[in-house]
């Protein structure tokens, strides 16, 4: 099936003739409706959401029962459409987790794909934004004005090899065996020597401080924010 006969059972699933009230319950507008019809592609996991009963291995390749049997967590959602290769599939990579960053190794953990799910606190979908491993809040106000505290950052991991310095990262320092902690700043080239590393500061009343390379546990570059008013 297309998404036009996918949308079309779920109306007749619910009783409703019109497209006007399928968007209505979607909470979506008529114009992102009509949409999905015409690229053959939608929001499996809002609809999910919203389809009390709808089975969502049926959302994603339109066979199977349509009757959702037992509940789905979301995270077995977005599992399911990575292993689909129908056209209408979203493309995981547009999804970006919302991570909590409270616990040790928690950014070397998502870098490694060995975080646990319940770490997940939501989901955001931003265009332009494809290959992100994740997005956090802003704790703290190293970085202001530039990023306050709860504001929100995305980014992606990279190697230590591969920074640009002067560029602003997501950085987990080991403070010893048990304890790290996950910071932002910029990193600079440090005047000790190749094997550590500057981290500065956006606001001013916070010094500059170099730290040894085999201090870093993980390392993402930032690649956007969002301001929380």
């Amino acid at each position: 099936m297309n998404i036009s006969e996918i949308l079309n059972k779920i109306k007749e699933f619910y009783g409703i003739k019109k497209d006007a009230e399928l968007a209505k319950m979607l909470d979506i507008s008529p114009q992102t409706l009509s949409n999905w019809k015409n690229r053959n592609t939608y929001d499996p996991l809002l609809v999910y959401t919203k389809c009390v009963g709808i089975n969502a291995e049926w959302l994603l390749t339109g066979k199977g029962s349509m009757n959702r049997h037992e509940p789905l967590d979301k995270d077995v959602l977005i599992q399911l459409a990575e292993d689909t290769d129908f056209v209408f599939t979203p493309d995981k990579n547009k999804i970006i987790p919302l991570y909590d960053l409270d616990n040790n190794d928690d950014l070397k953990n998502i870098l490694e794909k060995k975080t646990d799910d319940s770490q997940i606190l939501n989901f955001l979908k931003i265009p332009n934004l494809t290959g992100s491993d994740g997005a956090a809040y802003v704790k703290g106000n190293s970085m202001k004005p530039l990023f306050k505290s709860g504001d929100i950052i995305i980014f992606k991991g990279i190697p230590v090899s591969d920074i640009f310095w002067g560029e602003i990262y997501l950085i987990e320092i080991a403070l010893d065996d048990n304890t790290c902690f996950s910071t932002i700043k910029y990193l600079h080239k440090s005047e000790s020597g190749e094997d550590s590393i500057r981290l500065t500061s956006e606001n001013p009343a916070y010094d500059s401080q170099d730290i040894p390379l085999n201090k870093i546990n993980a390392i993402a570059l930032i690649r956007a924010s969002i301001r929380m008013h």
